[in-house]
Formats: C-alpha cells, sequence, structure tokens
C-alpha cells in the first residue's frame, strides 16, 4: 500500500543551544522558502540547504504554526492538510503533490522553537521546480 506521507528525513527537527541563527536554519523557514533534503538522511535537522524555487529542489513551505506543547503526527499531518488545497490550488487526494512537516523535538520547544513546517513535495526522486503556490497540481 502506498503511503501519502513521507517518513523520511524530515520528520523533526533539533535546537541546538548556543547556535548563532544563520538564513537556513530550520527555525527561520517562511512560507515560500524552498529546500533540498539533507544529505546524510538525517532525522534530527537544524540546518536547510536552501535553494531558489526556480531551480530544482526538494521542499517547499507552504504553512507555519507556532504550537505551545508537542502533538501528535497525526494532529500536525491534519493541520498541514487543512493547508494544502488553498496554498496548491488542488484537492491533496488527487494532487501529485505530497506533504509533510518538520516539528521541534521536546528539548527544541523547550528552548523556544514552537514552529510547525508544513512542507510539499514530489515523490522521490522527483523535484520541484517553480513554486506549487496556485499550481494546482
Amino acid at each position: 500500500m502506498f503511503t501519502r506521507v513521507r517518513l523520511v528525513a524530515l520528520i523533526a527537527f533539533l535546537a541546538i543551544l548556543g547556535a548563532a541563527c544563520s538564513s537556513n536554519n530550520v527555525t527561520e523557514l517562511e512560507v515560500g522558502d524552498c529546500f533540498d533534503d539533507p544529505e546524510d538522511g538525517a532525522t534530527l535537522i537544524a540546518n536547510v540547504d536552501m535553494v531558489d524555487c526556480a531551480d530544482p529542489h526538494d521542499n517547499e513551505v507552504y504553512f507555519v504554526y507556532e504550537i505551545s506543547s508537542l502533538g501528535t503526527d497525526e494532529e500536525y499531518f491534519n493541520t498541514c492538510l487543512g493547508q494544502f488545497e488553498s496554498f496548491v490550488g488542488s484537492d491533496y487526494a488527487t494532487s501529485e503533490i505530497f506533504l509533510s512537516y518538520l516539528s521541534p523535538t521536546a528539548d527544541g520547544l523547550a528552548n523556544g522553537d514552537n514552529e510547525v513546517v508544513c512542507i510539499a513535495f514530489l515523490e522521490p526522486p522527483n523535484k520541484l521546480t517553480g513554486s506549487v503556490r496556485g499550481s494546482g497540481r
């Protein structure tokens, strides 16, 4: 059975205390940002390789929201799912685009990293080119 949720590297991110903020820190991702998966397949990530959305890329951020306590994978998925159609322009069930999310760890949340980042992607190894915003894909 094929599942429409990517259960690979982009499940959670790790807050690194004392680390300087940089333009590729996952805590700074915003709607419309595009980035590639970590090359090492890490499941806890602090930084991503930002990519111009016009160039081939693995992921695009389409929604970011704050949490006050850790939720479940189902809660994160359902919140991201609820925002998918308004950003992509097509129903998730018929879309060629998949969704996943980055969520804080317990340590990250305790240190102020309180955002869940909803991301759109194509089935690997395919890459997105251009934004999926309003694409109807």
